[in-house]
C-alpha cells in the first residue's frame, strides 16, 4: 500500500473512535484533507489550527477552525495530526495546553529555505551551506566526491523517506568505496537553479561527478527559463521589506548612487521554451560546465506516476487529479514526451522513465517516492556510475 495510505489506515484503524485535528498551513492541511477524501474518510477530519498567514482558500464546510486552546475541549476525543513548519516546537506548545494524542505528517513537510541567496532565490542551512554531506572517506587519503542538485525528489529533508542520495552513499559504502556526497538538492529547484548552482560551487567543491535528478519542476511552472516561481514569492514576502525597512540607510550609505536607480526587481529576459526543451537545454549546459572543469556528468530524467507502464492505482490518481488541474497534467505529460524525445541517444543524459515498469506503490503522489523506490532510484546511478573512469578508479582505490 501507498506509504501516506498506509500512515492514515493505521491512525484510522488504531484510533477509530476519534476525530482528527490538522495543525499545520492551509496548502498542508489540504493536501492532508484530499489523502483522507481519496480515501472516504474526510468525515473524519472535524478541526485545522492554521500556522503562518492568513488564507483565503475556503475550508470544506464540515472542517471547524480552531485554536491551540480549544484542544482543551476536544483533547479525550481527538488526535492531532501535526503537519507543521516546526513540529517540535508544536507539540511543546500543545503539551503545555494539554495532553493529545499526536501523529507527525511529515512526507512533504520539508525543513525551511532559511537562506536568502541573490542567485538561486532561496537555499538552506545544512552541513554546508546549501549542502546535506554523505561521507564515507578517511579524508586524509583520496576519496570519490559526488555532487548532487535537484528539487524535493533528491532532498534529504523533505520528508520522513529516506532520499535516494543517502541509499547510494549507503551503496558505495557496502562495496568499501571511499566517497563524499555533496546532496544539494532543495525542494521546488528546477533545472535552470540547479545550473547557477553548478556554476557557483563546481569549482569549490571539485567534485569528480556531478548529478542532476530532476525534471518534473521544469515540467509544469511555467516556461521561463530562469523565472522560478517560487522566487517572485520569496523577493516580495522576504526582501522587499527588508529593502523598504533599510532605504533609508541604503542611501546614506552608499552615496555613490547615481549609476544605479531602481525602479523594479527583474529577472532577465523572458523566453517561451516549453519546459522540456528547458530542461534538456540545461542538461547541455551543466554537463558542459562539468566536463570544463574535469568532471563527469549525469543528467537523469526522473521518472513520474505518469511514466510508460507506471501501474498507478486510481485512489492515487484520483488524489492527484484533486491537487493538480487537469491543463496542468497535460503540460506535465507533453513534456516529458518532449524531454524524452531531445535525449535519445544523447550521452550522458538518461531517462529513468522506466524504471518503475509494472509496478506500484511507489509513489505517493505525481512524483515523490518511498523509500522502496528511493533505493531503487540509488541502484540505477550506482548502475551508471559503474562504468564511469573515475568512479572505477576510486572503486580500485579504496
Amino acid at each position: 500500500m501507498n506509504v501516506v495510505f498506509s500512515f492514515i489506515d493505521e491512525i484510522v484503524n488504531k484510533y477509530n473512535n476519534k476525530e482528527i485535528i490538522i495543525y499545520g498551513t492551509i496548502n498542508n492541511f489540504l493536501s492532508i484533507y484530499n489523502y483522507f477524501r481519496v480515501l472516504g474518510l474526510e468525515s473524519c477530519i472535524i478541526g485545522f489550527i492554521n500556522e503562518g498567514t492568513p488564507y483565503k482558500t475556503s475550508l470544506p464546510t464540515s472542517v471547524e477552525v480552531l485554536s491551540i486552546y480549544d484542544l482543551l475541549y476536544y483533547k479525550d476525543h481527538a488526535c492531532i495530526i501535526l503537519a507543521s513548519n516546526n513540529n517540535n516546537q508544536v507539540c511543546y506548545n500543545i503539551d503545555r495546553v494539554c495532553k493529545m494524542t499526536t501523529f507527525i505528517w511529515d512526507f512533504d513537510t520539508a525543513k525551511k529555505a532559511d537562506i536568502i541567496d541573490p542567485l538561486l532565490g532561496y537555499s538552506r542551512s545544512g552541513d554546508l551551506e546549501g549542502y546535506v554531506i554523505h561521507k564515507h572517506c578517511d579524508e586524509s587519503k583520496e576519496f570519490l566526491k559526488i555532487m548532487i542538485t535537484g528539487g524535493s525528489t533528491t532532498d534529504d529533508t523533505f520528508s520522513n523517506q529516506r532520499s535516494w542520495p543517502s541509499f547510494l552513499s549507503e551503496i558505495l559504502n557496502e562495496r568499501k568505496i571511499s566517497h563524499i556526497i555533496y546532496n544539494g538538492g532543495i525542494m521546488g529547484y528546477n533545472s535552470s537553479q540547479e545550473l547557477l548552482k553548478i556554476i557557483r560551487d563546481i569549482n569549490i567543491l571539485k567534485p569528480h561527478i556531478v548529478i542532476s535528478y530532476s525534471g518534473i519542476n521544469d515540467f509544469y511552472r511555467g516556461t521561463n527559463d530562469f523565472i522560478h516561481p517560487y522566487i517572485p514569492l520569496h523577493i516580495s514576502k522576504n526582501i522587499i521589506p527588508i529593502i523598504e525597512k533599510n532605504i533609508d540607510t541604503v542611501k546614506e550609505k552608499h552615496t555613490n548612487s547615481d549609476m544605479c536607480s531602481p525602479t523594479r526587481i527583474g529577472y532577465g529576459l523572458e523566453s517561451y521554451n516549453s519546459g522540456g526543451l528547458i530542461w534538456y537545454n540545461n542538461m547541455t549546459r551543466m554537463r558542459a560546465i562539468s566536463v570544463n572543469e574535469n568532471a563527469s556528468f549525469y543528467g537523469i530524467l526522473q521518472p513520474t506516476v505518469f511514466s510508460d507502464d507506471y501501474l498507478l492505482d486510481q485512489i492515487l490518481d484520483k488524489y492527484i487529479r484533486l491537487q493538480h488541474s487537469q491543463e496542468a497534467l497535460n503540460i506535465i505529460k507533453e513534456n516529458i514526451k518532449i524531454a524524452q524525445r531531445l535525449i535519445v541517444d544523447k550521452k550522458d543524459i538518461y531517462s529513468f522513465e522506466d524504471i518503475f515498469k509494472y509496478k506500484n506503490d511507489i509513489f505517493y503522489d505525481h512524483c515523490h517516492c518511498s523509500e522502496i523506490g528511493n533505493y531503487m532510484i540509488a541502484k540505477e546511478v550506482f548502475k551508471l556510475l559503474t562504468n564511469d573512469e573515475y568512479f572505477r578508479n576510486f572503486s580500485t582505490i579504496s
